[in-house]
C-alpha cells in the first residue's frame, strides 16, 4: 500500500472514530445519568393557608362581635342578638348577663299582651340562673316539641350548665286542670281557628340592649278567628312567651 493510501485510511478511520463519539454523547445526553436517576422530585412548598380557600368570619361570629363591643361599651346592660336557626319551630340567640345579678328565664303559657312584654304571674315557669363575677355570653336555643306523653313543650337549651347547674330549661303546655295551656296547644297544631300568628324573637342584625334587666327572647301570639276588636296594649291573645329578667330582690 502506498503513502496516500495509507494516510487516505488513517484519515477515515479518525472520521468513523469522531462520528461514533458524537453519537455516544447525543444518548447519553438523552437519559439521565443513575447519579440522578434516583433523586425525587423536589415538593412544592406551601404554607398551612395555601391548602385551604380562605374563609372569612362566620354570621355566628360576627354577631358574637357585635355583642362584645356592645357589651364592653355598656357592662351593665342586659343584652342580645339573634342567630339563624334551621329550624322552623325553634329560635337561637346570644345573650350577655351583666356580673353580679341573678337571673330568671321565665315561660308564660297563657294570654299575651300585645305588644308589650308580658310580668311574671302566679302560674308563670321560671328557671334560676345563679349570679356570676364576671359578665357572660350565653346561647339560647329555643323549640316547640312533644315530649313521650304527647304533650307540647317549650325547650331552651344553652351552651353551659348555667340554668340551675343545668343546661336545659322546660315549660309544658300540660298542667292539669288548666286549660288555657292546652287550648294554646290546639292553636300551635291548628285544630283551633286562628286569623294569624304574631311572633317575636331577638333580631339577627342588631344588639338588643335593654334599658331595665328585662328582655324578651321570643313570644307567639295567635289572633282567634273570631276576634274582631282593636289591637291594642291591652289586648291579650292566646300564646306564650320567653324573657329573661333579674331576680326580684327580696322583699321586692
Amino acid at each position: 500500500m502506498n503513502q496516500e493510501s495509507q494516510l487516505h485510511t488513517t484519515r477515515a478511520g479518525r472520521l468513523v472514530i469522531a462520528l461514533l463519539t458524537i453519537a455516544v454523547l447525543g444518548m447519553s445526553s438523552i437519559f439521565e445519568s443513575p447519579a440522578h436517576a434516583d433523586k425525587p422530585i423536589p415538593d412544592a412548598k406551601a404554607s398551612a393557608g395555601d391548602l385551604f380557600e380562605n374563609e372569612g368570619p362566620t354570621t355566628a361570629q360576627i354577631a358574637r362581635q357585635k355583642l362584645i363591643a356592645s357589651a364592653k361599651a355598656a357592662p351593665d346592660k342586659l343584652q342580645a342578638i339573634g342567630l339563624f336557626c334551621h329550624n322552623p319551630m325553634g329560635w337561637k340567640m346570644l345573650v350577655y348577663l351583666p356580673p353580679g345579678k341573678a337571673w330568671r328565664l321565665y315561660g308564660a303559657i297563657r294570654p299575651i299582651p300585645f305588644p308589650v312584654l308580658v310580668k311574671p304571674a302566679p302560674e308563670d315557669d321560671h328557671s334560676d340562673i345563679p349570679a356570676a363575677p364576671r359578665g357572660r355570653i350565653v346561647q339560647l336555643e329555643g323549640s316547640l316539641s312533644i315530649n313521650d306523653e304527647g304533650h307540647w313543650q317549650l325547650i331552651i337549651e344553652t351552651d353551659r350548665p348555667v340554668i340551675q347547674g343545668t343546661d336545659l330549661a322546660v315549660f309544658s303546655f300540660y298542667r292539669p286542670g288548666d286549660e288555657t295551656r292546652e287550648t294554646i296547644a290546639r292553636y300551635i297544631t291548628r285544630q283551633e281557628p286562628q286569623q294569624s300568628c304574631i311572633t317575636g324573637s331577638v333580631g339577627t342584625e342588631h344588639v338588643t340592649r335593654k334599658q331595665n334587666d328585662k328582655l324578651e327572647l321570643l313570644s307567639a301570639r295567635y289572633v282567634p278567628k273570631s276576634f274582631a276588636g282593636e289591637k291594642t296594649a291591652k289586648t291579650l291573645f292566646p300564646g306564650y312567651c320567653v324573657w329573661i329578667g333579674a331576680t326580684p330582690r327580696a322583699g321586692n
